[in-house]
């Protein structure tokens, strides 16, 4: 146990600036009202004790016994990360390594050895696997983050990601962990940024592009079930052949389709498989092969008699 604790000396260099009584810093700081402060706590004591079981003043002790004063950034996260279980990049472990590292060395809120990193992070109604690929496939990064030269190093399905970006030398690192079966939450940290003012910058930036991302994915089943019905658009995502799923019309946008499969096989979507698929009108440039019509009615030419079979393919609950 060291002599001088890491969150007393928190506590004393406020009372040093404010002229407060040790009583009264401490509450101050543990309220998590004063975000601005160049010392700060990422959060209050009340919601770091919610979300990992203890608060400040448990996990500095912890730190300082630990021998985090000797540490780097990296190797305080994948402490922490150890005992609570999850990846050194989830918020907990940065938050509370964050935290700690403002205190015992002054460093501005977010500044680490390599330079100045954010994050950001967003739940939103969709498996994750699906959440996994609206990163890491680039079709579908397009959509909701246009223009931006992603490369990625390294990805592990559905858990994580980590990319370059640009030619500036940062990174883009995101871990995704399911939040139930219809639900999922991304959480993006940029690093190696030069300086506060580029941080600033581009935690707007990822704040609004991830809002984009939850747009993007809970979009489509809202044209056509929407409560208001001057939004019910339409759509063409019930005419189906060869895959049933269920359709839950009571549930909100992103949390009405399920149960995808295969009726021949009766095997369930695979999210990592690539499948063959034919529609009434093609989206993309260059699409090979006949319009679908032509199929239809080269069928039906050959059959002469067609005789439609009920599959229960669409299964509607919630009416």
């Amino acid at each position: 146990m060291t002599q001088q604790k890491s969150f007393k000396r928190l506590v004393r260099s406020r009372m040093e600036k404010t002229g407060e009584s040790y009583t009264a810093a401490r509450a101050k700081l543990l309220s998590g009202d004063e975000p601005q402060q160049r010392v700060s706590l990422s959060t209050s004591d009340e919601t770091i004790r919610e979300r990992t079981g203890r608060g400040w003043e448990e996990w500095f002790d912890l730190l300082d016994e630990w021998g985090a004063a000797d540490k780097s950034h990296r190797e305080i996260a994948r402490w922490l990360a150890e005992q609570q279980g999850i990846h050194p990049l989830a918020w907990n472990a940065q938050a509370i390594a964050g935290s700690y590292e403002r205190t015992r060395r002054g460093r501005q809120v977010g500044e680490h050895e390599d330079g100045f990193s954010i994050t950001a992070s967003k739940t939103v109604a969709v498996p994750v696997e699906r959440l996994y690929d609206a990163f890491v496939d680039a079709s579908l990064r397009e959509r909701w983050l246009p223009d931006a030269d992603l490369r990625e190093r390294t990805a592990t399905k559905p858990r994580s990601a980590r990319f370059d970006w640009g030619d500036d030398g940062t990174r883009v690192h995101v871990t995704f962990a399911p939040k139930g079966e219809a639900k999922s939450v991304a959480a993006i940290s940029h690093v190696r940024l030069a300086d506060s003012a580029e941080a600033e910058r581009m935690k707007a930036f990822w704040r609004e592009r991830v809002a984009g991302l939850k747009e993007v994915l809970e979009d489509l089943a809202d044209n056509l079930f929407n409560p208001d019905p001057y939004y019910q658009q339409g759509g063409d995502m019930v005419r189906v052949g060869g895959v049933s799923y269920t359709i839950d019309v009571s549930q909100g946008i992103g949390n009405r389709i399920s149960d995808l499969t295969l009726i021949r096989t009766g095997q369930r979507l695979d999210p990592a498989k690539e499948y063959a698929v034919a529609g009434w009108a093609s989206v993309n440039e260059g699409t090979e092969g006949p319009p679908i019509w032509d199929v239809v009615t080269d069928h039906i030419r050959k059959k002469r008699t067609v005789a439609p079979r009920e599959t229960g393919r669409v299964r509607v609950v919630g009416i």
